[in-house]
């Protein structure tokens, strides 16, 4: 076989390898694959391999899982309702529907920078209509907010949006510093509020310490007060009873003495003690009892 024949043999054989390789492809999990003829769309492959007339067919793949497109350091400058400043830096998680390959093929081979500059465009929408001051307490609804809105206006274009992040936040110096101060005088009017809540305890703490204690000096002076009372009436009325039995008695001797008049005789004998009188005098009475003749 002479050279020439050889070396066109080799080629054919390049010729037809080149050929095989270029006859089929393989579509990953998780990918779909547009086949092309000169340009137009025969259709898209699922994952698995595929064969191509090479040089007529022609392939682009699109990833169908979640991936994720991030601001990174490319902060976005934006304002809030009242005219504050605010760099915020963000992710995006999407995926390309598997059933819009080919509308994303045709209509949106773009999707990421549409998709980039649509939200944009709605973090600065949503940003404009709250107050710089609400801005980390609403954090949560902001980014629910502007999740929701990319949902919908991505729809469109074929992508799926699965969830949005707001990463970080940076506010201007002079804002953090006013925010600093404001928190160093919610500091100093908490604890002069507190001093005075202090204050107004204790001084409710001595009312009561002091109401009590003239209270139960009220109640001892009453509790002497009617021990007093109660002694005094006692003895009132003990002197009364004292008086009214000797007024009694006096009037038991009178009426006595009226029904007897020798009652008064009887009285002297039961005290006499049977002794005469030693010193008679010369005009004086010898005490002798009266004897009935």
């Amino acid at each position: 076989m002479t050279p020439v024949k050889l070396i066109g043999g080799g080629i054919i054989v390049l010729l037809a390898g080149v050929f095989f390789l270029m006859s089929y492809f393989t579509v990953d999990q998780n990918e779909m694959t547009v086949v092309t003829r000169f340009g137009h769309i025969e259709y898209v492959a699922d994952p698995g391999l595929h064969f191509k007339m090479p040089v007529v067919n022609s392939t682009t793949a699109y990833r169908t899982d979640i991936q994720s497109v991030a601001s990174g350091e490319k902060w976005v400058n934006t304002y809030t309702v009242d005219n504050q400043e605010v760099d915020i830096s963000f992710t995006i998680f999407y995926r390309v529907a598997p059933d819009k390959v080919a509308f994303i093929f045709t209509n949106n081979r773009d999707y990421k920078e549409r998709l980039w500059s649509l939200a944009i465009d709605r973090l600065k929408a949503a940003m404009g209509q709250v107050n710089v001051q609400l801005v980390a307490e609403k954090r949560g609804e902001l980014r629910d907010a502007i999740k929701k809105t990319l949902i919908h206006d991505t729809a469109p274009l074929g992508i799926e949006v699965t969830d949005f992040q707001l990463t970080d936040l940076k506010y201007t110096d002079s804002f953090r510093a006013a925010v600093n101060n404001a928190a160093v005088q919610k500091a100093n009017i908490e604890s002069v509020e507190y001093q005075r809540q202090q204050a107004e305890k204790a001084a409710l703490t001595a009312k009561i310490e002091a109401e009590g204690k003239a209270n139960a000096q009220r109640a001892q002076a009453a509790g002497a007060a009617d021990a007093r009372l109660l002694q005094a009436t006692a003895e009132a009325k003990a002197i009364q009873l004292q008086g009214e039995a000797q007024a009694a008695a006096i009037r038991a001797q009178a009426d006595a003495l009226k029904a007897n008049s020798n009652l008064v005789e009887l009285r002297r004998a039961e005290r006499w003690d049977g002794k005469l009188p030693v010193n008679v005098y010369g005009s004086a009475p010898i005490p002798f009892m009266g004897v009935q003749q």
